[in-house]
């Protein structure tokens, strides 16, 4: 299940786009780091896997194929995280970008179909 925090923009049969709005006082901040807050990137790469689910039933089932932090997630702020499914490929390519487009993480994940 998605946090509260995450809301759905726009889902269809292969893109999804999720709208998540961070503040300086979300539970995922805590400890990293008290005067210099970063999205941590587990929490990113959990956050991906639960949207993929949502949107195109599928699972990552633990191989990252790709994963690029470009730069860090820090609050407040509003960033979209958009996933895009290759299921002939059997993966799922995503990246949190914030309005203007700049692409803050970059990613491809391997799936299997949720039962």
């Amino acid at each position: 299940m998605l946090p509260d925090f995450i809301q759905t923009i726009q889902v269809n049969s292969d893109q999804a786009q999720f709208l998540i709005h961070l503040t300086a006082d979300n539970p995922c901040f805590a400890g990293h780091f008290d005067e210099y807050p970063i999205l941590p990137g587990i929490i990113q790469i959990h956050w991906a896997n639960l949207a993929s689910q949502k949107a195109f039933n599928c699972l990552v089932h633990g191989d990252i194929n790709q994963l690029k932090f470009m730069a860090p997630i820090q609050p407040p702020i509003e960033i979209i995280l958009s996933i895009q499914n290759l299921a002939q490929k059997n993966c799922i390519s995503f990246n949190y970008t914030n309005s203007a487009g700049k692409i803050f993480s970059s990613g491809k994940m391997s799936t299997a179909v949720s039962t």
